[in-house]
């Protein structure tokens, strides 16, 4: 594959390739391939998740954050929730329900990586 096919990968994702009948865990991994490609303040993608079992959790990843122009994380908490939303629509188009809920209970922290949401398959 050639560099340029290689930038291109993720807008490849296939809604015929979605996992209808595995597991939780798989169906939404797959969600992540959508969600990757959500907006971002300056393209810094500050975001990664984490799959477990029935539930996936949404991070801010910090490191990625703009400290000079950002102090408050306002741009990575939106570019977070433009993520969380990709896999909302995501997961409408493709018919499958998603719960989701924001903020996992837990007051926002200067942790590297703090959990902006979880998504759960009802």
């Amino acid at each position: 594959m050639t560099r340029a096919g290689e930038v291109l990968v993720p807008w490849g994702v296939d809604a015929g390739d979605f996992p209808a009948s595995a597991a939780d865990a798989a169906r939404l991994g797959f969600l992540v391939r959508y969600a990757v490609l959500a907006p971002s303040g300056h393209n810094t993608q500050p975001w990664s998740f984490r799959v477990g079992g029935d539930r996936l959790e949404v991070l801010a990843d910090r490191p990625r954050g703009l400290p000079v122009v950002d102090p408050d994380d306002r741009e990575l908490t939106v570019s977070c929730g433009a993520a969380l939303g990709m896999i909302e629509h995501a997961a409408r188009g493709l018919g499958v329900g998603v719960l989701l809920r924001s903020g996992c209970g837990r007051p926002p922290a200067r942790e590297p990586r703090r959990a902006v949401a979880d998504v759960m398959v009802p």
